[in-house]
């Protein structure tokens, strides 16, 4: 069986503003005999609105945020690169499923650590809505990965690729990000106010990259990564 193929939903209620809830699915991590973990709390705040981004449509909202902690025989997205079929789907659709297959086939070669999702963050509402949740790796975990959909774009997304967790030989105490709108160009649709999940798909696929220009130069969310006491 698949080490992360089975992912249960935990009880956790998370603080969101505005009083929604949130449950988080968790992946059960690698079964390693006597390894030191330790826990990082992610807090993902929200700063997408109607006066800095190209456009804010009712339904604006966040796909569950996927985090992998990860060696370097394993790449949620890369920069420049071309999207795999897992990463289109979530960029797409904010779909998991074959990420979870993915992650399942990694782990069990040794690359993948740990796998957390959150809930989505939905819907967002006047002010910043944000959600915390943590996620426990194994001491020494050279990487951690995260990606959400900014939902309903066509193939969007914000996220972190090969974060180092380790630095002088310690693990980092704390990280954050301003978090920009990137393309996984694998779907048309991409002009500003466009908002549709129904778009021809861009043929040949192109490489994912950050969008620029008026609209995209503010950053739609920060992430805030610490290492728990």
């Amino acid at each position: 069986m698949n080490t992360l193929a089975s992912i249960s939903a935990i009880g956790l209620t998370l603080g969101l503003a505005l009083g929604t809830d949130l449950t988080i699915a968790q992946g059960t991590l690698p079964k390693h005999q006597d390894v030191e973990t330790v826990t990082y709390q992610i807090e993902f705040t929200n700063l997408w609105n109607a006066n800095d981004h190209a456009s804010y449509p009712a339904d604006a909202h966040y796909s569950p945020i996927a985090v992998i902690a990860h060696d370097r025989g394993f790449s949620l997205f890369k920069l420049g690169g071309l999207a795999s079929d897992s990463f289109e789907d979530l960029a797409e659709l904010g779909r998991t499923a074959k990420l979870d297959g993915d992650v399942a086939d990694a782990a069990d070669a040794g690359k993948v650590k740990a796998y957390v999702k959150s809930a989505a963050l939905w819907p967002l509402r006047d002010g910043t809505p944000s959600l915390a949740f943590t996620i426990e790796v194994p001491k020494g975990t050279e990487l951690l990965s995260l990606a959400t959909m900014i939902a309903p774009s066509p193939d969007w997304i914000v996220g972190i690729d090969s974060l180092p967790l380790m630095k002088n030989g310690q693990m980092i105490e704390r990280y954050k990000e301003a978090l920009f709108a990137i393309n996984a160009g694998t779907e048309e649709g991409d002009s500003a106010g466009n908002f549709s999940l129904d778009n021809a798909p861009t043929n040949p696929p192109e490489p994912i990259a950050v969008l620029t220009g008026t609209g995209y130069d503010a950053p739609f969310a920060t992430v805030e990564i610490t290492l728990a006491r």
